[in-house]
């Protein structure tokens, strides 16, 4: 019975702990991916109403279903350049208060981001009715006969009369019928693939002051170290991401990746000879590591501006202890950042 109470209690914890994180964090976190044909993604399927959460076979549903949030991602057919974004008007409710009780909820939006969320030209589209948000059965909107089951759990109600009494497509997930993510089609499309197109849909929400702002990245003073544990970048992949964000991928190449106690936490980079990307996983007391004469580190950054510096020469930045701050020319998207 105690090892039973201590596992509910450690279930709590970390849904709790979920749930106070989010709105301490920039990046969009995964609530939910869907594969294709999968019932379990069915409009009438109990799970919309259950915080349960389950990973396999490539559909997943994470703690962040039931958390507080911000703003809304769906990303279509693995298109993260063309995903709808929509902002909580209320952020203290979650995916799991808009879904559990079948009401419908407009969201708005554009309806050309969602005519294209799978690709230009994908899926078939409809110029008229456009109704967009949860729960469409809900929402007046029709298909065009019962058995056609056109309306999504989420997503946007199209069809060719100038009204909404007879759907015949429709764009999102949670279909009553096959591939139940995706895009149904009945007939009557005025541009797109006129048929059924399955795709696997991701939706990510995020919940801070910072919500959805891509994560900028500083290079700072050889010999120097990140100012806070927190900004220190942990992992190869950000590293290399964050070399390209600053246009040093020629520093990508001939990476060394261990541990050292004399040289900084996690990512840095040298310029001037023999291997350049540095990834140290050694753990420091004070978070950070210590700086070295020939190793520039590679931190996040609090801020989103030019840069304060750009003059460099080969022996390093200017003089001074200031920090040279970047915004990426590009996000990793192809689009410039706002």
């Amino acid at each position: 019975m105690k090892a039973l109470l201590f596992i509910v209690l450690l279930k709590l914890l970390v849904f709790a702990t979920n749930i106070s994180t989010i709105h301490n964090q920039t990046p969009w976190v995964l609530a939910l991916k869907m594969q294709p044909g999968d019932s379990r993604w069915a409009y009438t399927n109990t799970q919309w109403a259950s915080t349960a959460t389950f990973s396999d076979n490539s559909n997943v549903k994470t703690s962040y279903y039931s958390a507080p949030f911000r703003k809304l991602k769906i990303v279509m057919n693995n298109l993260d350049s063309k995903a709808v974004i929509w902002t909580n008007s209320n952020p203290t409710r979650s995916l799991h208060h808009y879904f559990k009780n079948d009401e419908w909820y407009s969201t708005g939006g554009s309806k050309t981001d969602w005519y294209n969320i799978a690709g230009d030209g994908v899926a078939g589209i409809q110029p008229h009715c456009n109704k967009i948000g949860f729960n469409t059965k809900k929402s007046g909107a029709k298909s065009i006969r019962p058995s056609v089951k056109i309306t999504p759990k989420f997503g946007i109600m199209m069809n060719q009369e100038n009204d909404c009494n007879s759907c015949d497509t429709a764009i999102g997930f949670g279909f009553s019928d096959k591939p139940y993510v995706g895009a149904r089609t009945y007939c009557c499309c005025s541009s797109g693939s006129c048929t059924n197109q399955a795709f696997e849909v991701k939706v990510y929400v995020c919940g801070g002051d910072n919500c959805g702002k891509r994560q900028a990245y500083a290079i700072l003073e050889r010999g120097t170290v990140c100012s806070t544990p927190d900004l220190v970048i942990v992992t190869r992949s950000e590293c290399e991401h964050a070399l390209k964000m600053l246009n040093l991928m020629n520093q990508i190449s001939n990476p060394w990746i261990g541990q050292h106690s004399k040289i900084p936490a996690g990512c840095s980079t040298r310029t001037s000879w023999g291997r350049n990307m540095h990834v140290n996983s050694q753990e420091f007391s004070n978070g950070v590591g210590v700086g070295r004469a020939d190793l520039q580190p590679i931190c996040k950054s609090n801020k989103i501006v030019s840069p304060s510096c750009t003059k460099y020469s080969t022996r390093g930045w200017n003089s001074g202890t200031y920090e040279k701050t970047y915004q990426p020319h590009d996000s990793p998207n192809g689009q410039n950042w706002s």
